[in-house]
């Protein structure tokens, strides 16, 4: 007999569950993207869309929400955040923790 199909819930909920915490490094290293090819774009959310072949606003958005995370606005202390990015790339995530995190 065939199975009746989820709901969007079911389907979210499963899709969720395989994915688990892999979904929020993926996350991570989206946002770790976006914001080395902002730097390098000098802070043109402009070039930055183009590039990386999204809408502009979804730039802004997520420089944004990375800028809520740091508490300063990225080109403040530009060198810092390349640094931590390159350090990331090179030897994981882990190095990114805040301070307090264990």
């Amino acid at each position: 007999m065939d199975r009746p199909n989820p709901s969007a819930a079911e389907s979210a909920s499963e899709v969720s569950a395989a994915l688990g915490p892999r979904t929020a490094e993926l996350a991570a290293d989206i946002y770790q993207l976006i914001v080395r090819v902002f730097l390098q774009e000098n802070g043109s959310y402009k070039a930055t869309a183009e590039r990386l072949v999204l809408h502009k606003n979804t730039v802004q958005y997520r420089v944004r929400k990375a800028e809520e995370t740091l508490r300063h606005p990225i080109v403040q202390d530009r060198l810092r955040t390349e640094l931590a990015l390159l350090a990331a790339q090179w030897l994981g995530p882990a190095v990114l923790r805040s301070a307090g995190s264990p």
